[in-house]
């Protein structure tokens, strides 16, 4: 039964890596595996989502905070177990095309 399991999960992992291959063709294979692997799972640790999206660890922590303390109109979702963050992948990746979109409306407002 682990072996049925494991190949299952090294097949998914392929077709993730041959699609992201298709997008962002220069990144390197170690990488390409690491965010294969990432987006096989439904949530994922702060790390996993700091090399997903390509910013820094302490920029979703700057967000966690400000969504604990309702300081965020748009707050990113997160769970807290026990004091270590997890973010439901999915969400997450919504979450920050809606984040850009706000951003680039911000920017043309302001260029007016």
């Amino acid at each position: 039964m682990a072996e049925f399991f494991e190949t299952l999960f090294e097949k998914v992992l392929n077709r993730a890596l041959e699609k992201r291959n298709a997008v962002f063709p220069t990144v390197d294979g170690e990488t390409a595996w690491k965010i294969a692997r990432i987006n096989a799972k439904p949530r994922i640790t702060i790390q996993e989502a700091a090399l997903l999206l390509g910013c820094s660890t302490s920029h979703f922590y700057t967000k966690i905070n400000a969504a604990k303390k309702g300081k965020s109109k748009h707050p990113i979702p997160f769970l807290d177990l026990d004091g270590v963050y997890v973010l439901p992948r999915e969400e997450l990746l919504t979450w920050a095309l809606a984040e850009k979109e706000q951003e680039e409306r911000k920017r043309k407002r302001e260029s007016k």
